[in-house]
């Protein structure tokens, strides 16, 4: 009877180390699966703040990159502007000169207005004398030689005639001359002014494009720097909850093997005590918790 309670009791401690291997053995699974889950979010989150940083590095080499361009942009505007100041300047001073002639143009031509009323004014008063000396040629009263005197004065106020309309037609070109320089002048005039309005504006517009280039570039700083602490924050979360987490993870690895090895040891010491034997098989979990416990029962046991 003592031999079959002994087998009773050896069959139960083996069921019990069966139960708590199995139990060990599904607390290691679910350690084994809970750390590679683990191990699977520290990698995809360590992945995504390293994506971060290298997007950080490509905000920033962007930033200086338009800070290079803004710098340069401004270089040409200054060489642009100089350029334009010594434009402008030589333009004005052109522009009073050809005031000036302008001016004089207009006096020429006031003159040759006058020239031309004074021509008309002697042609029709040429005119007059011919028609009186033709009257008097046809009237039939005059003799030979007075006939003959009309007939020369008649030639002669011919001839007069035709130097003032040579001299008409010449002051009437010279006129139309010069209106027509004095229009063409300052139409040229006024396109070279047109075109010097037009470059002191684009050179306005490139000054406001580069100002807003440059408070762009003064928010994206602004944007980075924010960046830039999240996502040190980040990392020292990161690290925080992997350390964190690696505790919890060692911790519940020990809290799936103590309990049952605790256990088996108070059973087999209790056991002992009442001077039964029993069989122990090292399988408790760890090489150096095995060696503990040993000692343990071997104290009992002596």
């Amino acid at each position: 009877e003592g031999i079959e309670t002994q087998q009773r009791e050896l069959a139960d401690a083996r069921e019990k180390i069966a139960d708590a291997e199995k139990e060990i053995a599904e607390g290691e699974q679910e350690y084994l699966d809970g750390l590679k889950t683990f191990n699977e979010e520290i990698a995809d989150a360590e992945k995504e703040l390293k994506d971060g940083e290298e997007q950080i590095k490509d905000a920033a080499k962007q930033i200086s990159n338009g800070w290079s361009d803004i710098e340069a942009g401004w270089d040409e505007y200054n060489a642009g502007r100089a350029e334009f100041v010594a434009g402008k300047a030589q333009f004005e001073a052109q522009k009073a000169a050809a005031e000036q002639q302008f001016a004089l143009y207009e006096q020429q031509a006031e003159e040759l207005r006058g020239t031309i009323a004074g021509i008309e004014s002697s042609i029709a008063e040429i005119d007059g004398q011919i028609a009186q000396v033709e009257a008097a040629i046809n009237s039939g009263m005059l003799g030979e030689e007075e006939l003959a005197q009309m007939q020369g004065t008649l030639t002669t106020l011919q001839g007069y005639r035709a130097q003032a309309e040579e001299g008409l037609a010449q002051a009437q070109d010279g006129l139309s001359q010069i209106v027509s320089g004095l229009e063409s002048g300052r139409a040229e005039l006024a396109a070279a002014e047109a075109q010097i309005l037009a470059a002191e504006q684009q050179l306005d517009s490139a000054a406001s494009q580069l100002s807003d280039g440059e408070r762009e570039l003064k928010d994206g700083e602004k944007e980075l720097e924010k960046a830039k602490q999240e996502l040190a924050d980040g990392w020292e979360e990161f690290y925080e909850e992997k350390a964190k987490a690696e505790a919890e993870a060692k911790a519940a690895a020990e809290r799936a093997a103590n309990p049952t090895s605790e256990e088996l040891l108070k059973d087999i010491i209790e056991k002992i005590s009442q001077g039964r034997n029993v069989v122990v098989e090292q399988t408790f979990y760890k090489a150096k918790r095995r060696i503990a416990y040993i000692d343990e029962i071997r104290k009992v046991a002596d």
